[in-house]
């Protein structure tokens, strides 16, 4: 057959290329690729795919210096970043997006589909979390008696049971069995590391070498049995609603219920002291539990957060510089929060530094697209100031409730 490129992750405008879970066999002259994107409304996205090797940029060049061979976008939206890299599913990070974990802590990345034709026609993938593994399973299609296969996340437990029984050995050559790498769930031969063949109900499977292959491709997924139909029935349950702080700490962030000035604020904020990123990878990281930098829109809101900072100064001894979510990088100048509200011109003495923002990096062409609050130990204020949004600091997540 025609020769072909790496499998990609290929999804688009997602907040991290971690979060997609599509993926792509691409051609013999494309490579996959990882590209940042900012919104004309500030936003940071990433699309991921195959690209022509032809239009990756060469890797010595610095993201600035080839910034200027991507054109806006007819939408509004500005490339900031291409990132080329040859391999299968490289692509699930680049362009200062968050790494992702190794697997031992977060679990395998595997193929999900109720229904494929062939080992490597499974195109969905999930992150199965910790404690599961990869499944696959040959599945007899009852209408046309047809086998073909099932892909799915299965408990380790599960897994284990299939370990330990019986399930192989006689007159199928049917494959059904457990891995724990990620991807491994698209060849029998891997997953027979757990059992290697079964016995079919329905029928007995015509003897047929399979290529294992590594290179997946899919539908969707739910999850067929592979020998025997069960029926179970739960009884209903009334579960009660999780409360604000409820949800809040069972994210792993810290709730805070105050009333100022007659308003009440509800905050469900986490503290990122134990790393230093860039703004971008502070936003990503905040997206990917489901929130974004904080903001904080008035005046008093502002001083609470201010008063909040520093009590916490003393207790966990936060530094001096924490991104927030306001930046001008959508329009030079004309500064919003990540959530599209305006922060007015008027207003930047309620949140800025005196004289801030100024772009005091510009003379160098060093543009300072993003906002940071600065504690002073001697006036007893933290307020906001204009930084390269390239500078590794500390950052503060917020979950809207």
């Amino acid at each position: 057959g025609a020769a072909s490129g790496p499998m990609c992750m290929d999804c688009l405008r997602l907040p991290s290329p971690s979060d997609c879970n599509h993926v792509v066999q691409c051609t013999e002259h494309e490579v996959c690729h990882v590209t940042q994107i900012v919104s004309d409304g500030g936003h940071l996205f990433y699309d991921t795919g195959c690209q022509a090797t032809s239009r990756c940029p060469n890797r010595q060049r610095s993201i600035e210096a080839h910034i200027s061979k991507v054109t806006r976008r007819t939408n509004g939206d500005v490339e900031t970043c291409i990132e080329c890299c040859q391999g299968d599913y490289c692509n699930l990070q680049g362009c200062g997006s968050q790494p992702i974990p190794d697997v031992t802590l977060r679990g395998p990345i595997c193929f999900k589909c109720d229904v494929q034709e062939t080992l490597d026609s499974c195109e969905t993938v999930v992150n199965c979390g910790s404690g599961n593994e990869c499944f696959l399973s040959t599945v007899v299609t009852p209408l046309t008696n047809a086998e073909k296969y099932t892909s799915k996340c299965m408990a380790k437990g599960a897994c284990d049971t299939l370990r330990s029984s019986g399930l192989f050995g006689r007159r199928s050559n049917g494959c059904v069995g457990c891995c724990k790498e990620d991807f491994c769930n698209t060849d029998c031969s891997r997953a027979q590391s757990v059992v290697t063949k079964f016995t079919s109900a329905t029928k007995a499977s015509s003897t047929s070498t399979r290529h294992p292959t590594a290179h997946p491709t899919t539908t969707h997924l739910h999850v067929p049995s592979t020998t025997r139909a069960t029926t179970t029935t739960i009884a209903p349950t009334t579960t009660r609603r999780l409360s604000q702080e409820e949800v809040c700490r069972k994210a792993g962030y810290s709730y805070i219920n105050v009333t100022h000035s007659a308003k009440l604020y509800h905050y469900c904020v986490r503290v990122r002291s134990d790393v230093t990123l860039s703004w971008h990878q502070a936003q990503s990281t905040c997206k990917h539990d489901g929130g974004n930098l904080v903001v904080f829109h008035d005046k008093d809101e502002g001083k609470f957060f201010d008063r909040w900072l520093q009590s916490l100064n003393s207790v966990d001894k936060l530094g001096i510089r924490y991104w927030v979510g306001a930046t001008d990088e959508g329009s030079e100048g004309y500064w919003t929060w990540v959530d599209g509200v305006e922060i007015p011109p008027s207003s930047y003495a309620d949140y800025f530094w005196q004289g801030e923002p100024n772009d005091a990096g510009w003379p160098n062409e060093i543009h300072e697209n993003c906002a940071a609050a600065n504690y002073n130990w001697i006036q007893v204020v933290v307020a906001l100031n204009d930084v390269h949004c390239e500078t590794l600091s500390n950052f503060i997540c917020e979950i809207k409730l």
